[in-house]
């Protein structure tokens, strides 16, 4: 997975991505979770970890992708 590719699912896990026909939308993270039904996803948990792993040394800079927090602090 790049940078990118992690980053583009961030959105759809956190449901931010504006594109709200494709369906990492509905089936993300957070859209998975909207259904307030007991089925959880665990590959949508394991798939936040890896896309966190893949972009972590962002985390090591001064300043920190906007765009990343707010998805972080959203899902």
């Amino acid at each position: 997975m790049t940078k990118e590719e992690a980053m583009i699912s961030l959105s759809f896990h956190s449901g931010r991505n504006s594109d709200i026909s494709d369906p990492r939308w509905i089936n993300g993270f957070l859209g998975s979770l909207r259904k307030f039904n007991k089925d959880i996803v665990e590959s949508n948990f394991i798939n936040v970890m890896e896309c966190l792993k893949t972009i972590s040394e962002a985390f090591q800079k001064d300043k920190i992708d906007r765009e990343v927090m707010t998805d972080i602090y959203g899902i």
